[in-house]
C-alpha cells in the first residue's frame, strides 16, 4: 500500500492529528510538498461556500501560512526578503484562500475566521513577492480592508504594528518615500482620532519611514525628514519616550542635508550638528551627542563646498574633535582625510592668512598623531598641499622669504614624521625656491639641493623640470640636467635589467 504522501492526498482526517506548517518542514522534496499544497488548496476551493468542516477552516490559514513562506524556497534560505520566481504565484495563491476563509464567514460558517495573523502572512507575501510597486499597492489596498472591516466591528483583524511595518516597507523597497509617509500620517491619525489603538507607531516604523526618504533622491526629503523627526519629539514630550529621536535618526537628518543640492545644505547641516551637541549636553539627553559618522558627514559636506567659509567651519569642527579626544572619548578622533580636506580648501587660496591657518591647522594634528592618535597621522598629501599654499602665496620679498623659511621647515618636518615626499611634493618646493626667494648665489644653491634629493628619490616629474627651467640660471641648469639625464637613464637600464631578468626566470 503506498504512503498517501506519495499519492498527493492527505485525508483531512489525518490533518486533525498534525499541522501544515509541520507536514510541510518534515524533509519530503520540494517539489511534493509544493504538489500537496496546490492538491490541498484545490480542495478548499472545491468545497461549496458554506460547507468547509471545521477541521478545513482551521487548516486554511495554516496552508495559507505554508504559501507565504514560498516552499519553492529551500529551508536554508527561507529568510530572502525577496521571492525568486514564484512569489506572485504563492501571492495568488494566498488570495484565493483568504477569499474562500471570508465567503464562508459571509455563508454564515462561524468557524471560518481569518484572523489579523493571516491578512499579515497575506500582505508580508505581497511584500516580499518582488512586484514593486504593484506589489507595494496590493499591501496597502489589503491594509484599507482590514481596517474597514475593523471599523465595521470584525475585531478578529484589527491592524497592528506588523501590518503596517509591512506595508511601509514595502513603499520602502517600491522607492516611493511619500506613499511610505502617508502610511505613517495614516497612523498617527488613527491613534488621535482613537480608531485604531493598534496603529500607535514606535521606533521601528518612524525609522522605517526615515529610511525611505534617506534612500530616495527627491529633493524635499532634508525637509520630509525633519518633519518625521518633530513628529517623534513631540510623541515623546507627550509621554512615549520609545520613540522619541536618537542619534541614529538625527544622523539621518545629517544625511539628508549632506547629500541634498539645495541652497543653503552645508550650513542646515552645519547648524544641526551644533544643535545636537547643543542639546546632548541637557540633563539625560547624551544620547544624542554626535558620533565620528555625524561629524564625517558634515566635514566631508564642507569639503565639497570648496570655499573659504565651509573650510572655516569644518575646522571649527575638527577643532572641537580634538578636544573631546583630549578630553578621553576615543570614539571621537579626526582623521587624517578629515584634515586633508579643509587644508586642501585653503590651500586653493593664496592669501598669508589662509597660509598661517594652513600651518597651524598641521601643527595640531601633529602634535594629536605624536599624542598618540594614529588615525590623524599627516601623509603626503597633507605636506604637499601646505606647501602648495606657500609656494603660491603672493606679497612683499619679506613675506615670501618667511614663507619660504615656513616652506622648508614644514619639509624637514614630513620628513621627521618618515613621510616620504612624492614627485608633487617636490614640485612644489622647487616653486617656492623660484617664487619665494630673491635671484642670487642662495637661490641657486638652494635650487641645486631640491634637484639632487629629487634625482636620488626617483622623483623626477614634469612640475620639477618645469619650475627648474624657470628658475635655474643658464649654467646650473645645463649642469642640473645632465645629472637628471645620467640618474633617468641609470633608473631606466636598472628596470630593464630587472625585466630581462623576471623574464629569464619565467622562460626557466
Amino acid at each position: 500500500m503506498r504512503h498517501p504522501v506519495n499519492n498527493l492526498l492527505l485525508s483531512w482526517t489525518v490533518l486533525r492529528q498534525i499541522s501544515v506548517s509541520g507536514y510541510i518542514t518534515t524533509g519530503l522534496p520540494g517539489p511534493t510538498h509544493v504538489a500537496w499544497l496546490k492538491q490541498m488548496t484545490s480542495d478548499v476551493k472545491r468545497r461549496p461556500v458554506g460547507e468547509l468542516s471545521s477541521e478545513m477552516c482551521t487548516i486554511t490559514p495554516q496552508i495559507l501560512s505554508v504559501w507565504a513562506k514560498n516552499p519553492y524556497i529551500p529551508n536554508d534560505r527561507k529568510f530572502e526578503t525577496t521571492f525568486p520566481h514564484h512569489g506572485l504565484e504563492c501571492a495568488l495563491a494566498c488570495e484565493e484562500l483568504l477569499k474562500r476563509l471570508v465567503d464562508e464567514r459571509k455563508a454564515g460558517n462561524i468557524m471560518a475566521v481569518a484572523s489579523t495573523t493571516v491578512y499579515n502572512a497575506l500582505i508580508d507575501v505581497w511584500a516580499r513577492s518582488g512586484e514593486d510597486n504593484v506589489a507595494a499597492v496590493r499591501a496597502e489596498q489589503i491594509l484599507l480592508e482590514m481596517q474597514s472591516a475593523y471599523a465595521t466591528g470584525e475585531t478578529s483583524i484589527q491592524p497592528d504594528l506588523t501590518s503596517f511595518k509591512i506595508v511601509l516597507r514595502a513603499w520602502s523597497k517600491a522607492g516611493n518615500a511619500q506613499r511610505a509617509q502617508r502610511i505613517l500620517e495614516w497612523m498617527m491619525e488613527l491613534c488621535e482620532t482613537e480608531e485604531n489603538d493598534g496603529a500607535q507607531p514606535d521606533e521601528e516604523i518612524f525609522e522605517i519611514a526615515l529610511h525611505s526618504w534617506m534612500i530616495s533622491d527627491h529633493v524635499d526629503a532634508p525637509l520630509k525628514v525633519e518633519k518625521i523627526i518633530t513628529w517623534m519629539g513631540n510623541l515623546s514630550r507627550k509621554g512615549d519616550k520609545s520613540v522619541g529621536p536618537t542619534i541614529t535618526t538625527f544622523n539621518y537628518l545629517l544625511e539628508a542635508w549632506t547629500k541634498s543640492k539645495k541652497a543653503g545644505a552645508t550650513c542646515r547641516a552645519y547648524d544641526i550638528l551644533n544643535e545636537m551637541d547643543k542639546i546632548s549636553k541637557q540633563k539625560g539627553m547624551n544620547h544624542l551627542r554626535p558620533n565620528i559618522h555625524s561629524y564625517s558627514m558634515v566635514l566631508s559636506k564642507c569639503g565639497e563646498n570648496r570655499n573659504l567659509d565651509s573650510a572655516y567651519k569644518a575646522d571649527l569642527i575638527i577643532k572641537r574633535m580634538e578636544k573631546m579626544y583630549r578630553r578621553g572619548d576615543m570614539s571621537i578622533i579626526p582623521q587624517t582625510s578629515m584634515y586633508n580636506s579643509v587644508i586642501d580648501v585653503l590651500a586653493k587660496d593664496s592669501s598669508e592668512e589662509s597660509c598661517r591657518k594652513i600651518l597651524s591647522i598641521l601643527e595640531r594634528q601633529v602634535i594629536l598623531f605624536q599624542d598618540g592618535a594614529n588615525q590623524c597621522k599627516p601623509d603626503v598629501n597633507t605636506f604637499t598641499s601646505v606647501l602648495s599654499s606657500h609656494a603660491s602665496l603672493a606679497g612683499s620679498m619679506a613675506t615670501k622669504i618667511r614663507a619660504f623659511k615656513k616652506t622648508e621647515k614644514t619639509f624637514d618636518t614630513m620628513l621627521l614624521l618618515g613621510i616620504s615626499p612624492s614627485r608633487v611634493t617636490y614640485g612644489n618646493m622647487l616653486k617656492a625656491s623660484v617664487r619665494l626667494l630673491p635671484a642670487g648665489k642662495k637661490k641657486q644653491e638652494i635650487i641645486k639641493k631640491y634637484i639632487s634629493r629629487c634625482s636620488e628619490e626617483g622623483c623626477i616629474g614634469d612640475m620639477v623640470i618645469r619650475w627648474l627651467q624657470r628658475g635655474a640660471t643658464p649654467e646650473v641648469y645645463t649642469l642640473l640636467v645632465g645629472g637628471i639625464r645620467d640618474t633617468l637613464l641609470s633608473q631606466q637600464n636598472s628596470k630593464v635589467s630587472i625585466k630581462e631578468g623576471i623574464r629569464v626566470d619565467c622562460t626557466a
